[in-house]
């Protein structure tokens, strides 16, 4: 195999997780069947917080950036070590099974974040892999970084655009071109200012979702925020809330 059609590792680990970072020989190479069939359209991105995130965010009139960690599971933690920003995941009707992201999303529409941040650079940051998924991660900022630039409107990547259209890829090989059949994510991170994070928040529409089996052993993804990794037999969610329940804390902040 030549040297320009190899996928190329960027970092492994299994301190908590197994996963492995990896960027593709080409950028528009990632469908497993090549054409459009891999792609569904999309129109709003979303991020999802526990109770203690929402209510800080509240307080401040902002959405709350984080830091990158050993936990986040990305090269770049070495790389830009001080990178901060906002992981959102394309929007997706609600099934009503336990969110192990948190108790509250915020869902903003994808077009109109675009064209609120303006002039952003759009940055191909890594494949992750893990032992039952995969995910393709994209960073949006109005820096300039050392990262490979991405561009959208060429199809064969995570996120394809067209006619201010948006479509997502569904079906995501694994690494070396080995076949994922454990479901794929489109991940965006976005890097953004204090006024752009208070726009965001203005821009979102926010709903109580189902947390409820966070503590429950027979489920598969309880929490990740506290019940992931090597928490996950041993760890506690504070939050374990109903969509009834996180319902009734929101509607006591409007008052």
């Amino acid at each position: 195999m030549m040297e320009e059609f190899v996928d190329k590792v960027l970092h492994s680990g299994n301190d908590d997780t197994k996963f492995t970072c990896w960027r593709p020989f080409s950028l528009d190479s990632l469908p497993v069947v090549e054409g459009f069939s891999s792609y569904e359209e999309f129109h709003d991105i979303v991020r999802t917080v526990h109770m203690d995130d929402y209510r800080e965010i509240r307080r401040i009139g902002k959405m709350k950036p984080y830091c990158l960690t050993k936990h986040t599971h990305t090269h770049l933690l070495k790389k830009l070590p001080d990178l901060c920003g906002l992981w959102y995941g394309i929007s997706v009707p609600d099934d009503g099974q336990n969110n192990w992201y948190g108790n509250v999303s915020f869902t903003v529409n994808f077009r109109s974040f675009l064209q609120k941040i303006k002039n952003y650079n759009i940055y191909f940051m890594e494949v992750v892999d893990y032992s039952a998924s995969n995910a393709t991660r994209l960073l949006i900022t109005n820096k300039m970084l050392p990262l490979p630039s991405y561009d959208p409107h060429s199809c064969g990547g995570p996120w394809y655009s067209q006619d201010g259209r948006d479509w997502f890829l569904t079906d995501c090989r694994r690494y070396d071109r080995k076949y994922n059949k454990y479901g794929h994510k489109v991940e965006f991170f976005l890097e953004l200012s204090d006024h752009q994070r208070a726009s965001l928040l203005d821009m979102s529409s926010v709903d109580p979702v189902n947390h409820s089996d966070a503590n429950n052993n027979q489920t598969k993804h309880k929490c990740r925020k506290f019940r992931s990794g090597q928490k996950f037999n041993t760890g506690e969610c504070p939050f374990p809330y109903s969509v009834e329940e996180t319902r009734e804390i929101l509607i006591s902040y409007d008052y």
